[in-house]
């Protein structure tokens, strides 16, 4: 049997593997199954003989149908085991029962009675009092013993079509009329490398703006379990910003940036400094500003007092990804998707959107290390501030594109 135990094992991230500790808290007194330098044939002998013995397990590994899965906790009662599925936050239900359901299956089919298989997630609202978790609610439970049952069948002839699929060595399928007019339209768009162009549109998107006209891009963190007083589980905390200001036509770009300090909460300092760079009566323009809307709102909450000028920011911001979503400037490079990091490179040559999020939290991150050597931490923070900048030099480009287009 091949060897896949690490996949098994780390395939979670941070967050997902601080909600599992906690929610093995509610059940103490487990046996945890290892998987760090164990094969898989191992990890199932040691799940068996911790079943004999224990009425808690930890990531136990099952086999059966040549499906391999782990279960987050089993728990031993009178009448069977229960399996508990963990997730951060119940997100995608269909996803969650569909994960279940072939736990059960695999489980079940290995010999073991389960009397109750459930989703437990962690309801997100939390608080931080004074430096202490408030736990409102914490984790909820949905019982989805019927549902899973229901799905067997289901879950068997799956798991065989995908035998079979990697069976075959080629897979013809006519889409024929599986595809919508929108996709048809898209599928010509590209056969003919077609470029949509209209220009009233675009003229009239360019006359609700005005000068001073400011380039901004927020980027934020989410914690399953808030890190600082007043801030609920998964809620965006911003600490970096980029702002690129031009004070009137065709006149020079001015920068401002901003990175908080790691390890303390960056939310005062964010705000204070993006309303001293912010000029008065600006006009605002992001991309996909349900994002930035709902920060700035969040940060209004926070801080009632500088309240009246953030509902300013609010009013004053424009969504430049208006134009490209409702295709009045579109290109067959898109791909039907009007994403920047598809818009971008279809319309300005050699110039590509890069912003990996994940990269620079862990960079970020990494920041406030105490043991981290000093000059080596000049350059991550250059790193990040400079990626800030290229994130809102891009919509700068954008805008050109929208301005050359139109006339």
């Amino acid at each position: 049997m091949e060897d896949t135990s690490k996949n098994l094992g780390k395939s979670c991230t941070n967050e997902e593997q601080r909600a599992l500790e906690m929610a093995q808290k509610l059940f103490p007194g487990g046996i945890t199954i290892p998987f760090d330098g164990f094969s898989i044939d191992e990890q199932i002998r040691q799940t068996a003989e911790a079943m004999k013995r224990a009425t808690v397990i930890y990531e136990a590994v099952f086999s059966y149908d040549g499906v391999i899965v782990k279960a987050d906790i089993m728990r031993k009662r009178w009448n069977g085991w229960e399996l508990y599925e963990v997730n951060k936050i119940n997100s995608n239900n269909d996803l969650c029962l569909h994960v279940i359901a072939v736990k059960y299956y695999v489980i079940s089919g290995a010999g073991v009675i389960i009397s109750k298989a459930c989703l437990k997630y962690l309801y997100p609202f939390y608080d931080r009092v004074n430096g202490s978790i408030v736990e409102k609610k914490g984790f909820l439970t949905e019982n989805y013993t019927a549902e899973v049952k229901e799905q067997q069948a289901k879950v068997k002839k799956e798991i065989a079509r995908q035998k079979k699929m990697l069976d075959d060595k080629a897979s013809k399928i006519d889409i024929g009329k599986l595809f919508k007019d929108q996709q048809r339209l898209l599928l010509e768009e590209s056969r003919e490398k077609k470029t949509i162009v209209k220009k009233p549109e675009l003229r009239q998107f360019l006359e609700q703006l005005w000068y001073p006209l400011c380039f901004l891009n927020f980027e934020t963190l989410q914690y399953a379990i808030p890190p600082y007083d007043r801030l609920k589980p998964y809620q965006q905390l911003p600490f970096r910003y980029s702002l690129h200001i031009q004070k009137h036509a065709g006149g020079k770009l001015c920068h401002r940036k901003f990175l908080a300090q790691p390890s303390a909460d960056p939310r005062k300092g964010f705000l204070e400094k993006l309303l001293k760079d912010i000029p008065e009566d600006p006009c605002i323009l992001v991309y996909n500003k349900s994002f930035e809307l709902s920060c700035l709102k969040e940060l209004a909450s926070e801080f009632p007092q500088k309240k009246n000028r953030i509902l300013k920011i609010l009013h004053a911001t424009i969504d430049l990804m208006a134009p490209f979503r409702k295709r009045h400037i579109y290109s067959w490079k898109q791909q039907g998707s009007y994403s920047i990091n598809a818009v971008l490179p279809a319309f300005v040559k050699g110039k590509n959107y890069e912003n990996d999020r994940e990269e620079a939290k862990d960079l970020y991150h990494a920041m406030g290390e105490p043991s981290g050597d000093p000059m080596l931490l000049a350059i991550v923070k250059k790193i990040l501030l400079d990626g800030c900048s290229q994130e809102t030099l891009a919509l700068v480009k954008l805008l050109e594109v929208i301005h050359e287009s139109s006339s």
